[in-house]
């Protein structure tokens, strides 16, 4: 074995994710009104991190306490309203905002140690060249510990923005952005927004995707084919740890006795992901955490989706021990803050915690895992056989060895999850090391040495279930959380994130009733012809349709508009006569209308 029973959210390697961040949509006013750019003297200048520095460090740690990084922090100090600029509106609302550049910065995530908006106050993220907007947040976005973290933005200019409504109490406003995390891996969903005259498609390759190793298997390859529903369970986690964003995976579980009425989304991943072992609240209040990160292919670099949520309640946990061969039970049970939408299709895993199990199957039934290795989108890995094995304490996990062939697993894998052959969730993947493993592993898609690694123990849940190594408390075991009627059933299903059974569809939902604010059209008027128009919706919507009307009433253009969220529409009038058109865009529900001129 090449290094035995490291944790898999340290292993070592060489090098090293549209967006949908939960929020109310829209446009920031700045865009809206055609705001005039602040000078260059106003941008907030950071330098960009040393990750040369870091790699180094991290190829040389000793310790196997640390999950890897992603993002280093750059610390910042932003504050509302010392920090930037006032551009008052004409009907007595306001826009603030900071500018703030990070050069050559592939992404920057932004974490704020006060975070307090009233009613009437929303906060924008948009990019430099306006083609990625993070949020609407506002006053839902604010918790217990007033502070708050943004996936990434794309590039290394930002500006960060405040729409005032006229009646909002701007002493009420608590904002201080505090540090910026700059990304280095686990940014592939960040490409679709960058400007190819800016950076070759080549080069963004280069640098966004291929951070596992070459014989990691993409999540949507047939490999994975039959268990669905344990991928759109798969997560990847971000947490704020020593100097940036450490990485892990997990699972979304269903739990005992969930209804309709009262869904409880659980998130399940290894202790050992969240390094300082404390159980509370605030540690977790920054935690992103990350679903759909995956490609729609098996082969080639599409640009994924990534849809995120902020911020964890604790529930229970196991304690982390001082080095990977004294580790006994694995696991993080955590409670995320807001509710996951229906439309984004995630699922709530079943799991089966009967301490024993048939240990071999044969196809089309197959062990099965599906995770983040190096950071990167979902991967997966199979295999037709797992053993009971000891690590700390007898029986305490399952041991997997997975075949040529068959995908790898590396850092970042931690925490994800081990179904069985009927998709039931059974372990939580928890060390690993590498046994005859082909040297043409150990190579990434970008060329670069990397730790590949095949021989991986999962936590069981069983082990976990009762758990009382760590003192016989509830906030130390699984059973009181996921069985919390004490009925004594070791098994439950598979659900949607609604606790409706999976034979309904997960659906989208309809668009919101005014289309105003999330629908942004130009250049308006067009001087060749065509338009851009800019969707930003709370959530994903289909059945939109287009219609452009000339003044006299006549449709001289029709489309349907796919599924989309934060897209952006390319329309050619340039076959129609200049004069003034209406952009009609509707669905069963609701419509929205925007006069627009052609002057070519």
């Amino acid at each position: 074995m090449k290094k035995c029973l490291i944790l898999l959210a340290s292993c070592l390697i060489a090098y090293t994710s549209g967006n949908a961040q939960l929020s109310s949509g829209g446009f920031p006013w700045s865009i809206t009104q055609h705001l005039t750019p602040v000078s260059s003297s106003d941008v907030h200048r950071y330098s960009l991190p040393d990750w040369n520095a870091y790699l180094q460090t991290e190829r040389e740690e000793s310790s196997f306490s640390k999950p890897p990084l992603v993002a280093l922090f750059t610390p910042t100090d932003i504050s509302f309203p010392s920090s930037g600029n006032y551009y008052p509106l004409d009907n007595g609302d306001k826009v603030w905002s900071a500018e703030i550049e990070i050069q050559d910065a592939l992404g920057m995530g932004f974490y704020f140690d006060r975070f307090s908006l009233p009613k009437g106050v929303t906060m924008y993220i948009t990019n430099g060249n306006k083609k990625h907007i993070l949020g609407g947040y506002d006053i839902s976005n604010t918790n217990d510990y007033n502070n708050f973290a943004t996936e990434a933005v794309q590039g290394g200019r930002a500006t960060l923005e405040l729409n005032i409504a006229s009646f909002a109490d701007e002493q009420e406003i608590q904002l201080h952005l505090d540090r910026i995390a700059v990304y280095f891996r686990s940014a592939e969903n960040l490409a679709r927004y960058a400007d190819d005259d800016l950076r070759t498609i080549s080069l963004l390759d280069e640098e966004l995707f291929k951070t596992s190793s070459v014989c990691a298997i993409n999540a949507i390859c047939p490999l994975g084919s039959n268990y669905a529903d344990q991928r759109k369970a798969t997560v990847q986690q971000l947490i704020p740890q020593g100097l940036g964003l450490s990485v892990c995976s997990g699972t979304m579980v269903n739990k005992l006795g969930n209804t309709s009425e009262e869904c409880t989304q659980y998130y399940l991943t290894a202790g050992h992901c969240e390094s300082t072992g404390q159980k509370n609240d605030a540690v977790f209040s920054q935690l992103l955490l990350r679903f759909q990160f995956e490609t729609t292919e098996c082969y080639g670099t599409q640009t994924p989706e990534a849809k995120t949520l902020t911020g964890a309640r604790f529930i229970s946990r196991s304690a982390i021990p001082s080095n990977a061969s004294n580790i006994k039970g694995d696991f993080l049970l955590l409670l995320p803050i807001s509710k996951i939408p229906a439309s984004w299709g995630v699922l709530l895993n079943g799991w089966d915690a009967r301490p024993t199990m048939t240990t071999t199957n044969t196809d089309p039934e197959k062990f099965i895992n599906f995770s983040h290795p190096a950071g990167d989108v979902k991967k997966v890995f199979a295999a037709h056989r797992i053993t009971s094995a000891a690590v700390g304490a007898p029986g305490s996990h399952w041991l997997v060895n997975i075949p040529n062939g068959n995908g790898v697993v590396q850092q970042g894998s931690s925490g994800s999850g081990l179904f069985e052959g009927s998709g039931q969730l059974i372990g939580i993947a928890s060390v690993a090391g590498a046994m005859d493993m082909p040297q043409s592993c150990n190579i990434n898609g970008r060329g670069q040495s990397t730790d590949a690694l095949n021989y991986i123990y999962f936590s069981k849940l069983s082990y976990n279930w009762n758990y009382a190594v760590d003192g016989n408390v509830n906030n130390a075991k699984l059973k009181p959380w996921l069985d919390p009627n004490n009925t004594g059933n070791l098994v439950v299903n598979t659900v949607t994130t609604e606790c409706q059974p999976l034979s309904g569809s997960v659906g989208i939902t309809n668009t919101p009733e005014d289309l105003s604010r999330y629908i942004h059209i130009f250049p308006n008027p067009t001087t060749d012809g065509h338009l851009k128009i800019a969707f930003n919706l709370a959530e994903a919507t289909s059945g939109l349709q287009m219609e452009i009307i000339d003044v006299l009433g006549r449709v001289v253009k029709t489309a349907a508009i796919p599924t989309l969220q934060d897209q952006m529409v390319d329309v050619d009038l340039s076959n129609v006569a200049n004069g003034m058109y209406t952009v009609k865009i509707f669905n069963s529900g609701t419509t929205f209308a925007r006069k627009v001129v052609v002057s070519k």
